[in-house]
């Protein structure tokens, strides 16, 4: 990622690496759950959800709500339009319905982002930061135009070099209820 700076300031900002003053982690993930079904052969579980809309090498973070497959964050191997498939730590024969919770377009030093309830996610770093005093910005935005949400972090209870404790999406026209967006951005400085 590269953001250019105003005309007459020299150079440009690279936000994939991490000198001082530069970003120590970035995601932009889609935070609605959406429904679909699977079915484990062995390790490969292949799911089906119409329209899921990732490439292979995504990460999703998938709640297996019946049968015996196990909860967690997958890297996704695209089948189709409407299949993917990622590989369990358990083997064996089974199938149910799953839910797809989150959903990684993109990152750096992002190993997780776990929705933990309505509008409230927690984003996991894969390298801990240098420190836990950390700033954090945040844009959401529902795909269906009708609200545009803003992130807002409150002051947690506990810093963490290792997570930006919770996350919370306000919809704008919502009365400032909280909301899941489907493109919400973090990016970290610390």
């Amino acid at each position: 990622v590269t953001i250019s700076n105003p005309a007459g300031v020299a150079g440009d900002v690279d936000l994939s690496v991490n000198p001082v003053g530069r970003a120590s982690a970035w995601v932009n993930f889609h935070g609605v759950p959406t429904a679909g079904t699977y079915s484990r052969t062995g390790t490969l579980v292949t799911v089906t959800m119409t329209g899921h809309g990732m490439t292979t090498g995504q990460i999703v973070d998938l709640d297996f709500t019946s049968g015996t497959a196990t909860d967690g964050t997958y890297v996704v191997t695209v089948v189709n339009a409407n299949t993917f498939t990622v590989t369990d730590a358990a083997s064996g024969a089974t199938s149910g319905n799953v839910s797809r919770d989150t959903w990684l377009r993109g990152s750096f030093n992002v190993s997780r982002v776990e929705r933990l309830n309505l509008g409230v996610y927690r984003v996991n770093f894969a390298a801990v930061l240098s420190h836990a005093f950390y700033a954090v910005l945040m844009s959401s935005k529902r795909e269906d135009n009708a609200t545009i949400s803003s992130g807002n972090n409150p002051r947690p209870t506990a810093y963490s070099a290792s997570t930006v404790n919770t996350v919370r999406v306000y919809g704008a026209s919502l009365g400032a209820v909280p909301d899941d967006a489907e493109n919400f951005s973090v990016v970290v400085f610390a």
